[in-house]
């Protein structure tokens, strides 16, 4: 791997070293070694190739914050519903289908992965889910599970920050938001990788199979939750999902209200997982952050 060190910067030039231009050059993404230790990678692409081409994923990739408020605030240039269709299950999208079909009660597109003025009218039925009623109503449970973890894992005096606290706080925090009473936190942290490795160019076909198997379980979950929220709503996001009609009278369709409470269970644990973990790393590496922390927590 190439030294983090920027090098000289060139006169009206960005400084990107002779190294940094060789590893974007020869190396991709998609590399098992750099998808371990990206940090490298996205350095290069920030400093001397923003708009980077990775031809390893057939994708441009872009790195800086101004560049991406561009491509997010225009869905008409820069579509989401066709990049997200693009490298869905990628290489493997036909026999992903069917075994959903077959398996898994069906194939549910992301809704939510949409351009408007679909994406608007999906965002409006999800906003009846996400009330600041709904989410004030939650918080003293959250606050007493999160209170629970931190003082048993005081009292051990040592923890994996991944293992012991972020998947499984965020997973217990998603679930009681949905409704799920009943859940197996395995079985979440498995169907949020499956999930997850549709849109990571990465998998095999030996794991598009598997990841494919555990979607399927994890689909006849979520129907069956629906199903009995279709018939006994209960005060819950799921139930507010079923049941969301704007004030024009649409409302979702079974496929799409199964898509969104899949990847409202997904996204929010795996993400706030993977923020939370980013933030142990840092405090556990970063001194002057650490203490920063403790004196604002006294």
């Amino acid at each position: 791997m190439a030294s983090t060190n920027p090098g000289v910067k060139a006169a009206g030039k960005c400084p990107v070293s002779a190294e940094h231009a060789n590893l974007l050059a020869t190396a991709s993404l998609k590399d098992p070694e750099i998808s371990a230790y990206p940090d490298e990678y996205y350095a290069a692409m920030r400093l001397g190739d923003p708009v980077h081409y990775d031809a390893k994923i057939g994708a441009y990739l872009v790195s800086r914050y101004e560049d991406l408020k561009t491509v997010f605030r225009d869905p008409v240039t820069f579509s989401a519903g066709v990049g997200f269709q693009m490298i869905y299950a990628q290489g493997f999208l036909d026999e992903f289908k069917e075994i959903l079909e077959r398996d898994g009660g069906g194939f549910f597109p992301d809704a939510i992965m949409s351009d408007p003025p679909y994406h608007t009218q999906i965002r409006r039925l999800m906003d009846k889910a996400f009330t600041a009623h709904r989410v004030k109503t939650l918080e003293p449970a959250i606050t007493a599970l999160v209170v629970d973890m931190i003082e048993k894992l005081a009292a051990k005096g040592a923890c994996d920050a991944v293992k012991d606290f972020a998947q499984p706080m965020t997973i217990a925090i998603i679930c009681e938001q949905l409704g799920f009473d009943q859940f197996d936190a395995d079985k979440v942290e498995r169907w949020s990788h499956a999930v997850v490795q549709q849109i990571s160019a990465m998998q095999t076909r030996e794991k598009m199979i598997e990841n494919a198997k555990e979607m399927c379980d994890l689909q006849h979950y979520l129907i069956a939750r629906y199903r009995e929220r279709e018939a006994e709503p209960r005060e819950d996001m799921t139930s507010d999902l079923v049941h969301a009609v704007t004030e024009d009278g649409t409302r979702l369709t079974f496929k799409e209200t199964v898509s969104l409470i899949r990847a409202t269970m997904i996204a929010g644990n795996e993400t706030t997982a993977t923020a939370l973990t980013n933030l142990f790393f840092l405090l556990a590496t970063d001194k002057e952050q650490a203490d920063l922390l403790r004196s604002n927590c006294r």
